[in-house]
């Protein structure tokens, strides 16, 4: 997030030898491994509701924990308590994933004024932003049009099955995400099950050696949002996920089938609104931290769908 910099939880530099009986998820077998964990400390933070969340699909709950796979790297988190347990990665890289390195108080002050908003900000009080890799985030949630969560994972899986390489931590194996230039077989992918999503990404592939995403970073996000558009396969809600998920522009608001339903019914009274005027409410309403606010809609209503 743009205006939010300043470091909120201390970490320790101290490593844990832990013993973890992992999943060896190719072929079912349970190995033992020694995980070398390292440990932060947290405040307001929720490492199961934000990765639940619907921002990132490359995950797996198990043993206690998470094993996550960002890249070519697997990662093994863990929450206990306000104690961040963590191996795959470097302090400073888990940092940022997970925007620790954010002042989320006053973000949750800004927006907790308004009474509509405020349930789901004390139902999910650790829900975060992450802070993704751009190119994996892109590709993600063009795999996400017209697909629900289940089968967007399923949809990912298959990229990294055709193009990915092998990776391990602790003992769990997996494959790496496709670097840009490696979506090169627009066939394979159909035949996996991408569908007309295998035109875009193939064409996303064809340009993709010379896409900058991080350079977007010091855009307005008008020319960002421009530049990401101009893409095969991404609209103004594939480009807001981009802009919120991996470039910290706070001020995006993504507006899907869930959010359109969730602002009609609690601002709207029910009235039939154009996505672009859903994306000016927000702003108008929640200006730079409309994102959060979006996420926490977002969540919060697909929790309360099912859990009736």
């Amino acid at each position: 997030m743009r205006s939010c910099r300043q470091q909120v939880s201390r970490a320790t530099d101290w490593e844990l030898l832990l013993p973890r009986l992992p999943l060896d998820n190719h072929d079912g077998r349970l190995t033992l491994k020694i995980m070398k964990l390292q440990t932060t400390r947290l405040r307001t933070f929720d490492l199961k509701e934000t990765l639940y969340s619907g921002q990132v699909f490359r995950f797996e709950e198990l043993d206690g924990g998470f094993w996550v796979r960002v890249g070519n790297r697997v990662l093994r988190i863990e929450q206990h308590g306000d104690m961040l347990r963590y191996g795959g990665c470097d302090r400073q890289f888990i940092r940022r994933f997970l925007a620790l390195d954010e002042e989320f108080e006053s973000v949750h002050r800004a927006i907790e004024d308004d009474e509509v908003l405020r349930p789901a900000l004390h139902a999910f009080p650790g829900l975060r932003l992450l802070r993704q890799e751009p190119w994996e985030c892109l590709v993600s949630f063009i795999c996400s049009s017209a697909s629900n969560i289940p089968r967007i994972k399923k949809k990912i899986d298959a990229l990294c099955r055709l193009f990915g390489s092998p990776i391990e931590f602790g003992g769990y194996r997996s494959l790496s995400f496709p670097k840009a230039g490696e979506l090169t077989d627009e066939a394979a992918m159909r035949k996996e099950g991408l569908g007309y999503r295998a035109r875009f990404l193939a064409g996303l592939n064809e340009v993709s050696q010379s896409l900058d995403l991080e350079s977007l970073r010091s855009a307005t996000y008008e020319d960002a949002k421009n530049t990401l558009v101009e893409l095969p396969g991404v609209g103004e809600k594939i480009a807001d996920c981009v802009l919120l998920f991996s470039l910290d522009f706070s001020e995006a608001f993504p507006v899907d089938v869930w959010i359109k339903r969730a602002v009609q019914d609690w601002y709207f009274g029910g009235r039939k609104t154009p996505d672009r005027d859903i994306r000016q409410f927000a702003s108008d309403r929640w200006g730079e931290h409309a994102g959060y606010a979006q996420q926490y809609i977002y969540h919060y209503a697909r929790m309360r769908a099912r859990n009736g």
